[in-house]
């Protein structure tokens, strides 16, 4: 059976993380954001997300959807709610896209058991790989933020032999993409302890792709595109598509654990027809008599050979591009509905290369 960049429609959601800043720097989600038992929930029209504190960094659980667009809207239920409580603490709050950040030695010496420890379970791993492990909390002097994606495959019933070779084709594909497009935001040092190549879990619903920062917090645009890229790649490894890519696992552990940005868009380069294929069948383009000129296609592309920053000029702007202040923004009605919010409208107000 061979891909014909169709897929079978499926389940994706997300719990991101996000790091706030004010004018002193690094303001730690504990101090304004309840534990994960006590979760403070935000609704929105379609949606809604438990936001909560994850050590130094906000996390939110978003609704799952077989409609990407309210996993969207989910996602910035989880940025409103983390914003509006951040700003109570602190008028000067903002989020960033800052993924790697140095704690205060000081900060970790005096701070509680609880806020200072690393709360994730651990992950398995394709390769077989296990991050740095820390024995005591208060040494590392560094946190991180993960963007991990959640696909309600369980009823794929996939081996395990199955799952890692999927794992596998996510960090080839996705992966080797993200390191593009997340080149101005992404470090090495965070892959020396979470977010390798390879990791993931298997809750029941299906799998956890744990490689992923949250470099597509930039924009909701974004967002958009990486949920559709990841539906699109399931669909692939599920009808032969896989066999299209030429990626050896070696180069691509490499490429991710590296963050080797040259060598990714090499890759990317070597791959462009499949890329191609992957992003048409992820917005639609299959469905066009020209697929190869659509601008959501060429700008997908696009990002992963020059940055976000080449399709979304303020990726550190929250407020504008999630509109989070809808009074200099506009209202955001719906994702499927509202200017500005999917990556088609993104992708549209582009202006074209002369």
């Amino acid at each position: 059976m061979s891909w014909d960049g169709k897929y079978p429609n499926i389940y994706i959601g997300t719990d991101p993380e996000v790091f706030v800043r004010d004018d002193n720097g690094l303001l730690p989600a504990f101090k304004f954001l309840p534990p994960k038992e006590n979760a403070e929930t935000f609704y929105s029209k379609w949606a809604n997300a438990r936001v909560f504190w994850d050590g130094f960094q906000a996390e939110f659980g978003c609704t799952a959807n077989c409609c990407i667009a309210y996993t969207v809207d989910s996602v910035r239920d989880g940025l409103r709610g983390t914003l509006e409580l951040a700003r109570k603490n602190s008028p000067t709050a903002k989020l960033t896209l800052q993924n790697v950040f140095q704690i205060p030695a000081k900060t970790l010496r005096l701070e509680k058991e609880e806020h200072v420890l690393l709360g994730c379970n651990p992950s398995q791993n394709a390769y077989g790989m296990l991050g740095e492990h820390v024995l005591n909390a208060r040494k590392l002097r560094y946190r991180f933020a993960g963007g991990h994606l959640h696909l309600g495959i369980a009823s794929q019933k996939y081996n395990p032999k199955e799952l890692e070779s999927f794992v596998r084709f996510l960090d080839s594909t996705l992966g080797v993409w993200s390191v593009g497009a997340a080149a101005s935001f992404d470090k090495p040092l965070r892959r020396k302890y979470y977010g390798l190549a390879g990791e993931y879990r298997t809750p029941e619903h299906g799998l956890e792709y744990r490689t992923l920062s949250n470099f597509w917090l930039a924009h909701p645009g974004l967002a958009n595109l990486v949920m559709m890229f990841t539906r699109a790649l399931h669909g692939a490894f599920q009808y032969g598509g896989v066999k299209e890519w030429v990626a050896h696992p070696q180069e691509v552990v490499e490429i991710i654990n590296n963050s080797d940005v040259r060598k990714a868009r090499k890759l990317l380069e070597l791959n462009q027809k499949m890329l191609t294929k992957v992003f048409s069948s992820a917005t639609y383009g299959y469905l066009l008599t020209n697929p190869e000129n659509s601008p959501n296609i060429q700008q997908g592309i696009r990002i992963g050979f020059e940055g976000l920053e080449s399709v979304i000029p303020t990726p550190e702007d929250f407020e504008l591009n999630w509109k989070l202040d809808e009074a200099r923004t506009g209202e955001w009605k719906c994702h499927c509905d509202g200017k500005m919010e999917s990556w088609k409208d993104l992708c549209q107000s582009i202006p074209k290369a002369a």
